[in-house]
C-alpha cells in the first residue's frame, strides 16, 4: 500500500469520527435551542472552542499563529461562525433529521468545486457515489421536502458554507498546520461573538452550562479531525462519507430520545452506508496520482 492510499484511508476514518462528534454536537443544541438564545450558545461553544485550540497549541503558540494566508484564515473563522449560526438557528423551526437531510447537498457543492478551486480531478465513481447518497437522503425525508417555507433557505445557505470552509481548508493545507487553522477558526469566532453572545444572555442551571460546555468540546473536536482529514485526504474524495453523519443522526435519535426509524427511513440510511462503502472499494484501485502529496508536515 502507498503513503498516499494510506493518507487517503485515514483522512476517510478521521471524517467519519467527525460526522459522529457533529451529530453529537447538533444532538445537543436541538435540545438547547428551544431555551436559550443562539448567541449565548455560541459565545460559549467558541470560548470552550478557544480554549482546546489553545491548548492543543501550548509551548508552540508563536509558531501556530504565523501563516502565509492570514487574511485566508480570517475569512473562514468569520465564514464558520455564520455557518455554526444557520445550523443552530435551524433547528428552532425545523426537525433534527430533516435539517441533515437538506444540509446533505454539502457534498454535491464540494465535488463541483473542488475541481474548480483544488484542481482535483472528480472521477465517475465519485459523481455516483454522492449522487446515489443523494437520493438515500431524500427516501429518508421523503416528505419533508414539501415543507416550503423559508426557513428551508437556512440550511440550505448553512450547507453552501460549509462547502466552502472544506475547500478553504484544503486550500489552507497546503501551506499551514493544521493546528494553525484550528487556531484560527477558534479565535476568529470567539472575538465576532464576544461582541453579541454576552448581550443576550440567559439564566442558565448547572445542567445545561455542562451540556453547552460539551457542545463546544466536541465542536473543536470535529472540527480539528475534519481540517486532519482535509489534509490528508482529497476534498472530493471524502465528501460520500460525510452522510454518515446522517445515519449518527438516525442512531442517536433512537438511543437518546427512543425514535425508532421507519423502513423508509432504514433504506434510505442502507444507500447511504452502501455508497460510502463503494466509493471506499473504489479507493483501493486508484493510482497514487489520484491523492497529491503532502506540501506541510502535520504535527
Amino acid at each position: 500500500m502507498t503513503d498516499n492510499r494510506h493518507d487517503s484511508y485515514l483522512g476517510i476514518g478521521l471524517v467519519i469520527l467527525a460526522t459522529l462528534a457533529f451529530a453529537m454536537m447538533d444532538g445537543i443544541n436541538r435540545f438547547l435551542v428551544a431555551t436559550y438564545p443562539i448567541g449565548q450558545l455560541l459565545w460559549i461553544r467558541y470560548l470552550v472552542f478557544s480554549l482546546f485550540a489553545l491548548w492543543l497549541c501550548r509551548g508552540d503558540l508563536r509558531q501556530r499563529i504565523r501563516t502565509q494566508r492570514p487574511w485566508m484564515q480570517i475569512l473562514r473563522g468569520a465564514i464558520l461562525l455564520v455557518e455554526a449560526f444557520l445550523f443552530v438557528a435551524s433547528f428552532r423551526y425545523l426537525p433534527l433529521a430533516e435539517t441533515h437531510a437538506i444540509a446533505s447537498s454539502t457534498p454535491l457543492i464540494v465535488i463541483v468545486l473542488a475541481p474548480i478551486f483544488l484542481k482535483e480531478h472528480v472521477n465517475l465513481e465519485r459523481w455516483l457515489a454522492v449522487l446515489i447518497g443523494f437520493v438515500g437522503t431524500l427516501i429518508i425525508i421523503r416528505p419533508g421536502f414539501a415543507t416550503s417555507s423559508w426557513v428551508v433557505v437556512l440550511p440550505l445557505l448553512a450547507a453552501v458554507l460549509f462547502a466552502t470552509i472544506q475547500i478553504m481548508a484544503r486550500l489552507l493545507g497546503r501551506t499551514d498546520q493544521g493546528t494553525t487553522t484550528l487556531l484560527y477558526s477558534a479565535i476568529v469566532g470567539l472575538v465576532i461573538i464576544s461582541s453579541i453572545g454576552p448581550f443576550c444572555w440567559s439564566p442558565v442551571n448547572v445542567r445545561d452550562l455542562a451540556l453547552m460546555v460539551v457542545i463546544g468540546l466536541l465542536a473543536a473536536t470535529a472540527h480539528f479531525l475534519l481540517i486532519l482529514a482535509l489534509h490528508y485526504t482529497p476534498a472530493s474524495v471524502l465528501q460520500p462519507y460525510t452522510y454518515c453523519l446522517l445515519v449518527w443522526a438516525v442512531i442517536l435519535g433512537f438511543v437518546a430520545f427512543g425514535d425508532i426509524p421507519d423502513a423508509w427511513t432504514l433504506s434510505g440510511a442502507a444507500i447511504l452506508v452502501g455508497s460510502g462503502l463503494y466509493c471506499f472499494h473504489r479507493e483501493r484501485s486508484l493510482t497514487t496520482t489520484t491523492c497529491p502529496p503532502r506540501t506541510t508536515n502535520m504535527k
